[in-house]
């Protein structure tokens, strides 16, 4: 592991969030570092063995090396919501303000209702 990832502790706190998505609902883990904020997610969606389960696990990883990255977690995460948000897919998910575009876009809503941000990421405005 490069020296510009921090390692994880052994015990860290968080959230588990449940979200309606347009593959299935989705449960999304947003783990922080001693400083509150955002260091690892974990998404689970699906039948374990699933090409979404597979999807959500990278992406989740993915998401995850870039908050543990040598620079301000808070910024990264505004980084990864603002790279998520609106993503579309075929089918959507709710109404109005409410409403999921896809997968990745609920990330995004998790990401942004952990920060305390979601009004932001509701009205479109850049965060």
């Amino acid at each position: 592991m490069s020296n510009d990832v921090r390692r994880r502790g052994l015990i860290l706190d968080g959230k588990t969030y449940r979200m309606a998505t347009s593959v299935g609902t989705a449960f999304v883990i947003v783990n922080n570092n001693g400083d509150g904020l955002p260091f690892e997610v974990f998404i689970t969606i699906g039948k374990v063995g699933s090409d979404v389960a597979a999807f959500a696990e990278g992406l989740g990883r993915m998401i995850s090396l870039c908050l543990r990255t040598a620079s301000d977690p808070k910024e990264r995460a505004l980084e990864i919501i603002d790279q998520l948000k609106w993503i579309g897919g075929v089918r959507l998910v709710g109404l109005g303000q409410d409403q999921i575009l896809s997968l990745p876009d609920a990330v995004a809503r998790v990401l942004s209702i952990h920060l305390g941000i979601e009004q932001e990421l509701q009205t479109g405005t850049n965060v």
